[in-house]
């Protein structure tokens, strides 16, 4: 099985872009509370071996889910726009991961807010990517 979330994360921390935003603040799953914001939280929703009827055609597919987080709107919107740069549309062989392709599927935008005095805390847009590569 090829290794496709650290190859995934060496193309976000490998780009000059998005670090120049975020920093080395790209981590799995979650974010602790004290986070300094604008990150980057990712993770691997789901991982399948593609097949027909004569069995397994060596390619998996994944779906692998990346959230930028801002304290301002423009601060995540911006993060969002440089992931979208890195990954989508990607293909090629990255850490020895053959990409046969990475699609942005599909986003989402929300907001967290005090609740308290309903003032955000901070914004979030998700990005899925749909990712082929060669098993």
């Amino acid at each position: 099985m090829p290794a496709i979330v650290p190859a995934l994360v060496s193309l976000l921390t490998g780009d000059a872009d998005l670090t120049a935003l975020v920093d080395t603040r790209i981590m799995p799953l979650e974010a602790d509370r004290s986070a300094v914001y604008p990150l980057v939280i990712y993770e691997l929703v789901n991982m399948t071996s593609e097949g027909g009827i004569g069995g397994a055609n060596g390619i998996i597919s994944a779906v692998f889910r990346v959230t930028a987080i801002g304290k301002t709107y423009a601060a995540m919107d911006a993060v969002a726009t440089a992931i979208a740069d890195v990954l989508a549309w990607y293909q090629g062989t990255f850490n020895e991961v053959v990409f046969q392709g990475i699609f942005l599927d599909k986003t989402a935008e929300d907001r967290v807010v005090d609740p308290d005095n309903e003032a955000t805390v901070y914004f979030m847009r998700t990005l899925d990517f749909d990712v082929r590569v060669e098993g």
